[in-house]
């Protein structure tokens, strides 16, 4: 073979593999956003559950509907979504007293 042919061939050959780097460095970004978008879902999720939980719990009006959002606030902490800055708010609201809808301390 003279050079001319393997200068073709080296081009060819290096076309092929960066073609195919950038087609699996796509097909990695694209599951890596797929996903993140999919850890954002759930946590989203998670922190609607937590929105209502802690709208039960502190529901002046219905001790039921307080115990049942401090049921949900347990449950919610066993995620794995729930981080630890999470995890210490939770423990907070379930620890102590709640805020009345005028501001008033309630519950001493």
């Amino acid at each position: 073979m003279n050079a001319q042919v393997w200068v073709t061939l080296i081009l060819g050959v290096s076309a092929t593999a960066g073609v195919l780097a950038t087609l699996w460095q796509r097909q990695r970004s694209e599951e890596r956003d797929r996903a993140q978008r999919a850890e954002y879902d759930s946590r989203s999720e998670w922190w609607k559950r937590y929105e209502w939980a802690v709208e039960q719990a502190y529901a002046t009006d219905d001790r039921g509907r307080q115990l049942l959002g401090l049921d949900v606030l347990t449950e919610l902490l066993d995620s794995s979504l729930a981080t630890r800055s999470e995890w210490g708010v939770i423990r907070v609201l379930v620890m102590h007293p709640g805020i009345g809808q005028n501001g008033e301390r309630r519950g001493h």
